[in-house]
């Protein structure tokens, strides 16, 4: 396959920009233009990128989360909140060990969420507007493989890392019929003139 030579080149032939840089212009751009659509969800980013991990991946900690969103624990435990007051997820307790608090996803949130994927959806094709079939699919297949590649170095690393402060996240048990919802957090009430 011959070489080809990148449309944004800077004087001497080399890229002007980075892949990297690209793809985080292009990322940037897709979440601005979800967030600008989305507006009549009546979600935040966060709020929505926690249903959406939490659906692929239920049975998650809140710290766990805040890792995979790249939040800190506070926010997470804040967005969890709001959404248990909504109704559309559920904190389940081990009670063999108390302290191990994994979220859900209750049925409540499953309209929001198809709404969040077929807008999802609606950006992806606005972005791929005037590709041909072939080219799309060898753009994922490209994409699919840089993040691959990237995924290797980074279990490489993490193999290589001492695990923080000794302990790894709790795994949820696998029999999860035993968890227990996690009773309801009352907002704490506003002191007069705070």
């Amino acid at each position: 396959m011959p070489k080809s030579r990148p449309v944004d080149t800077a004087p001497h032939g080399e890229p002007a920009k980075s892949i990297g840089s690209i793809v985080n212009d292009l990322a940037r751009q897709f979440k601005v233009s979800f967030d600008r659509q989305a507006n009549s969800l009546g979600l935040t980013r966060p709020q929505w990128q926690l249903l959406l991990h939490l659906h692929r991946h239920e049975g998650m900690t809140q710290t766990q989360l805040a890792a995979a969103l790249e939040l800190s624990v506070p926010t997470v435990a804040n967005l969890v909140h709001r959404l248990v007051a909504r109704g559309w997820i559920e904190i389940r307790i081990d009670p063999a060990h108390r302290l191990n608090k994994y979220l859900y996803l209750l049925p409540t949130a499953h309209p929001s969420l198809r709404e969040v994927h077929q807008l999802a959806h609606k950006v992806d094709t606005q972005s791929l507007h005037g590709m041909r079939a072939q080219d799309i699919a060898q753009l994922l297949e490209l994409l699919a493989r840089m993040k691959r590649n990237l995924g290797a170095v980074r279990r490489k690393d993490t193999v290589a890392a001492p695990i923080a402060n000794g302990r790894r996240a709790p795994a949820p048990p696998k029999d999860r019929n035993h968890l227990v919802a996690a009773p309801p957090v009352r907002p704490k009430a506003r002191r007069p003139g705070s």
